[in-house]
């Protein structure tokens, strides 16, 4: 399942999708969260850094310690990031905090225009969001196991 936020700064994205995980992971579902930075000068890597310094030379680095794991690629599409997430791990929900202009049911926060493929407006009640997702997860668990049995 995909679940788009958008609105302005400070306008209760992040604080949203918090409550949500808090939520979910209770319910022990493997969640991702993709949060777009739209900075075209932003960067999660430093130049000065080995890892800079092999981005610099036109290759994808992934950087791993005891604790965390980053994956430092070229420029993807939406699409490509969902894609290799699914290659990474199985997720039952992939929140995603902007790209407003993607083609995923949305929710807008706050007072902003309203974007296509907006499911609802959030008027501070978390669990109306829940509600949506544990509806939509038993949706495509049932289409899955319709599936399974098609293909068994």
């Amino acid at each position: 399942m995909i679940l788009g936020f958008y609105g302005n700064s400070n306008s209760g994205k992040t604080t949203l999708i918090e409550g949500i995980i808090t939520y979910l992971k209770k319910e022990n579902l493997e969640i991702v969260v993709i949060k777009h930075i739209p900075h075209k000068n932003f960067s999660i890597d430093n130049n000065a850094k080995d890892t800079g310094k092999f981005k610099d030379m036109g290759v994808d680095v992934v950087a791993f310690s005891p604790n965390e794991t980053a994956f430092i690629c070229k420029k993807m599409s939406f699409s490509d990031v969902v894609s290799k997430l699914g290659f990474m791990n199985h997720y039952d929900v992939i929140l995603i905090e902007g790209l407003k202009k993607e083609n995923i049911p949305k929710i807008r926060v706050g007072d902003c225009e309203k974007e296509g493929n907006t499911i609802m407006d959030y008027k501070d009640n978390p669990e109306d969001v829940i509600k949506w997702i544990k509806k939509g997860l038993k949706k495509e668990r049932a289409e899955w196991k319709k599936k399974k049995k098609i293909l068994a």
